[in-house]
């Protein structure tokens, strides 16, 4: 994998965008739906289980297997949480493709995060409730450091039964969604200057190695990669 993915990344609090020199990925999955943008020419995503996309903008779902082709063009990619969404089909986004390729273009040209942020705000504002006990888990989840056992034994389930919950109302499983907010976790840290090995360790990964695999299954870059950008984090909006 060629290592070009650098630019600018802001990330907020269920979302995060890139904008830069594309390039390669290999196959990798992620939580988040994904919308893929070419800037100044045509993008082409290729998936394991449906065929491949190829354009200025592309939409991939959580948990596809998918790798990215984009050499010598500019990307724009804005990753939305899935629980942050109305419908967990992506139709919200669906509908607000164009809207989206516009604020990366927006944002690649001036640097300005205005036009992303309020894009993302419109979208997440269209979050759908969950059943309390079940926010309550996920936010013990999210925090990367407790057992699946422990969320469940903290809102009176059995870890069955939220897993069974968590994937009928989030779409995903609460292993992986664990899994997602430790390398969140460990993004946000290295946003803010901390090397590779500390923002593993303070994630809950039990060193670099295991970081630098997590980011690479999960994103297709690795946390050097991803480090080597301009990395902002977006002010948290009421």
């Amino acid at each position: 994998m060629s290592s070009v993915w650098i630019g600018t990344i802001a990330l907020g609090e269920n979302w995060g965008v890139f904008v830069g020199d594309g390039s390669v990925t290999p196959v990798h999955q992620h939580l988040a739906f994904k919308v893929v943008v070419g800037l100044d020419g045509d993008i082409l995503v290729q998936f394991k289980q449906r065929p491949s996309l190829s354009g200025r903008v592309a939409l991939v779902r959580p948990q596809e297997l998918h790798a990215v082709s984009a050499s010598g063009v500019r990307v724009g990619l804005f990753y939305v949480e899935p629980q942050a969404l109305a419908r967990d089909d992506g139709a919200a986004l669906s509908d607000h493709l164009p809207v989206i390729a516009q604020a990366m273009h927006d944002f690649d040209h001036d640097g300005v995060l205005a036009p992303v942020s309020a894009v993302a705000r419109k979208l997440t504002l269209l979050s759908r409730p969950l059943q309390r006990n079940l926010g309550r888990a996920r936010a013990t989840l999210a925090e990367g450091q407790y057992s699946i056992e422990h969320a469940a034994s903290a809102v009176g389930l059995s870890e069955s039964r939220l897993s069974h919950l968590f994937r009928q109302q989030t779409g995903v499983p609460p292993s992986r969604f664990r899994r997602w907010s430790r390398l969140r976790q460990a993004a946000n840290y290295l946003a803010v200057g901390m090397s590779i090995t500390d923002a593993a360790l303070e994630a809950g990964f039990s060193d670099a190695a295991h970081l630098t695999r997590t980011f690479t299954e999960m994103l297709g870059i690795t946390p050097g990669t991803f480090s080597a950008s301009r990395l902002i984090i977006a002010p948290l909006e009421q």
